[in-house]
């Protein structure tokens, strides 16, 4: 228990007239500045045994600064002390509070705070360690001559969610024993995602502010206000279908809570902001990205295993939420492809599977056994011109060979943008109520009619102010790369 906290503490004090021997008169601090800071960490999870595994790590912050000038900042020809000499105590107090640049700092946050995994149970989809949870609260105050009040509330909340299911692939053809027949005997199929990851931020903002009344007429001075209240939720999902094919699910739903104007202080206001935070507030955009990652099992044919090709198709789709002013204008949805093939082609591997050209990559010779020893000019001659020969015959099927390895990279890319949508949606970006706008949009569909289609539904504005217009795009991107070696140790890379 003895190191479950840790404290630190500091301050520092200027007066004036301070200042280094190098400083002139006029350099010096014509202020006394006080600076305070403390700080402590705590880590609360030690108060409960260790083999509950609680982590819940605490933080809390103090930290200020006070700043009392020398002059009058409303009279900066008189020293501040002799303006109000005269004054009565309560009203010099009060001016001499009022001249001070005040400001404080108060945080208190716990970050992570969660239930580790302890003894070798299984962990189910609903076991408290797939939870945690981080909270903070940040607390500014600040006056001076100018400003008679600020302060501002800001409070963060998350709450995340990470479940790894444990699961073996279904291979149903795993008894056969054949390698000609691998590629139906790896056939497999996973039932359950990888990892699922939720998590949901909770931020709000609170600040007024009241202008001090340094004139000597009455005015009414306003109090000003600044809000802010937004959740987020991001999604992921990663699943392995197969070991071949793999799919990358990601969403984030950005939404507001809409605050009555003033304080709340009443019970109407009150329940305003609570219904609309129970109900997730007001959805401003959403984003959900779909990957798909597909390896062609060329490994699991002999003839064609010199050869590895990936294909990726990812669709983008997104929905903006209209000005909230001018609702009638509609929402924008748009949406992306990305298809993506890269293949490699090593032709080191695909010239081996000869042997006579894997005998010369791998520049050995197979010298025949029991081959009579020339033991005169004329067989002398002859094994000269035999050898000249085979190295004749050597070189030219290595240049034949020169090709060594090649890559090829296909994209194409195709996007949507319509403007208009009259619809909110619900999940994964489809309003289910009246069908649009459609799956096949939703994963990356190009179909140029989707806009008559929605406005024959009702779907699109008729509005005439919206000055967004339609758009299509279309890029379509080919490249590769080849390395040459028309001898050895000497390689061409060409690029194309």
């Amino acid at each position: 228990m003895a190191d479950f906290a840790t404290l630190s503490a500091s301050g520092n004090i200027s007066t004036i007239g301070f200042g280094g021997i190098d400083k002139r008169l006029n350099e010096r601090n014509l202020a006394d500045n006080y600076q305070f800071d403390l700080a402590s960490s705590f880590e609360l999870g030690k108060f409960f045994p260790q083999k509950s595994g609680y982590n819940i790590p605490m933080f809390v912050g103090y930290s200020g600064t006070i700043v009392r000038p020398k002059f009058n900042p409303l009279n900066p020809d008189i020293e501040l002390k002799s303006s109000v000499e005269r004054l009565p105590d309560d009203q010099k107090k009060e001016v001499l509070r009022n001249a001070e640049d005040y400001n404080t700092r108060y945080s208190v946050n716990f970050t992570n705070v969660r239930k580790n995994q302890t003894g070798s149970g299984k962990i189910m989809p609903w076991s408290i360690s797939n939870f945690n949870l981080t909270y903070s609260y940040i607390y500014l105050q600040k006056r001076n001559i100018q400003v008679e009040q600020q302060y501002s509330k800001t409070y963060h909340g998350s709450l995340g969610y990470m479940y790894s299911p444990k699961s073996k692939p279904w291979e149903p053809f795993k008894f056969i024993k054949s390698k000609h027949l691998a590629l139906i005997r790896d056939f497999n199929v996973r039932a359950l995602p990888q990892n699922i990851s939720i998590r949901m931020d909770v931020d709000r903002y609170y600040s007024e502010m009241l202008a001090r009344n340094n004139d000597l007429f009455k005015q009414l001075t306003p109090r000003l206000y600044d809000k802010n209240f937004t959740i987020q939720r991001v999604y992921n999902v990663n699943y392995p279908i197969t070991k071949n094919l793999k799919l990358d699910y990601s969403a984030t739903v950005n939404s507001r809570i809409q605050e009555p104007f003033g304080q709340l202080n009443t019970q109407e206001k009150k329940d305003s902001v609570r219904n609309d935070f129970w109900a997730l507030g007001r959805m401003r955009d959403f984003n959900q990205i779909a990957n798909f990652n597909y390896s062609l099992p060329f490994d699991k044919v002999g003839i064609l295993n010199w050869i590895t090709t990936t294909v990726r198709y990812g669709a983008n789709y997104g929905w903006t939420q209209a000005p909230p002013s001018y609702s009638t204008l509609g929402n924008t949805i748009q949406n992306s492809r990305e298809l993506t093939v890269n293949s490699q082609f090593n032709f080191v591997s695909l010239y081996n599977k000869i042997p006579l050209l894997r005998r010369i990559n791998q520049g050995t010779k197979k010298a025949k056994a029991g081959a009579p020893a020339a033991d005169d000019k004329g067989s002398a001659a002859t094994e000269k011109n035999k050898k000249e020969k085979q190295s004749f015959g050597t070189g030219f099927l290595r240049a034949l060979m020169m090709v060594r390895n090649a890559n090829i990279n296909y994209t194409l890319r195709d996007g949507i943008m319509l403007p208009g949508f009259v619809h909110q949606i619900d999940y994964f970006g489809q309003n289910f109520a009246h069908s649009v706008p459609g799956i096949p949009f939703i994963l990356g569909s190009q179909n140029e009619n989707i806009r008559y289609n929605l406005a024959e539904m009702g779907a699109l504005t008729n509005d005439v102010r919206v000055n967004n217009f339609y758009s299509q795009n279309h890029i379509k991107t080919i490249q590769g790369s080849a390395t040459l070696e028309p001898m050895k140790d000497f390689r061409i890379q060409m690029n194309f």
